[in-house]
């Protein structure tokens, strides 16, 4: 380990990669209840170094997660020590692109600053705050979206966030390649249009900010 000891969980994930990496500050936030219910993600629970005692009914509960989760402990102490390890796994992880999104639970606001910038440089909201571990899961289902507005998203959710278009006829010229002998320049403009409307797009200083990857198309 680089920063800590890791107390891994028994088990196995199936071989599944998960998209979602959630990291759990432990010293903050102990109630972590129906944290096995959570199917879509991995999980660094990080321990500080004078918790010394975990209920063993959420060991048992965790274990139900197996390799999906890992336990661990920071080497150091101090006011920010557990702080400073969870920014370095964050980090560590978005450099790797490992994941598509990540998740920190704590009430810690210190962690906001950190994760604005991680956001702005992608070009994307891949990292959020919650202060409840029942909020990592929140895919919303639009039940009203058109077939052509769903083929859009979904080729634009393969493209890496800070890849995606930037400008306004940047992404007209990207969805007319999708719709190509399919829609006419007209048309293509409006389902572009319902995306604003929608509020799946939005523009800051004439840059486009997504809002897509929460949305789910199941």
């Amino acid at each position: 380990m680089v920063c800590g000891e890791g107390i891994g969980t028994t088990g196995d994930n199936g071989g599944i990669m998960a998209n979602k990496l959630v990291l759990v500050d432990y010293e903050n936030i102990q109630n972590i209840e129906g944290i096995d219910t959570i199917q879509d993600a991995e999980f660094r629970v990080l321990v500080g170094k004078n918790q010394t005692k975990i209920p063993i009914d959420l060991v048992l509960q965790t274990q139900q997660l197996g390799k999906s989760l890992e336990w661990l402990k920071v080497s150091g102490q101090g006011k920010n020590a557990l702080d400073f390890h969870i920014a370095f796994y964050l980090g560590k992880y978005v450099e790797a692109n490992k994941y598509g999104h990540y998740v920190i639970v704590s009430k810690d606001t210190g962690y906001d600053a950190l994760i604005e910038h991680i956001n702005e440089s992608k070009g994307s909201k891949i990292v959020k705050r919650v202060t409840n571990i029942t909020q990592v899961s929140n895919k919303q289902v639009d039940k009203t979206i058109t077939p052509e507005m769903r083929k859009l998203i979904e080729q634009l959710k393969k493209i890496q966030g800070n890849k995606r278009p930037k400008k306004r006829s940047t992404l007209i010229g990207f969805a007319t390649s999708v719709f190509v002998n399919q829609k006419s320049k007209e048309e293509v403009s409006l389902i572009v249009e319902d995306l604003y409307s929608r509020k799946y797009i939005s523009e800051a200083n004439g840059i486009i900010k997504y809002e897509i990857d929460n949305v789910s198309l199941k």
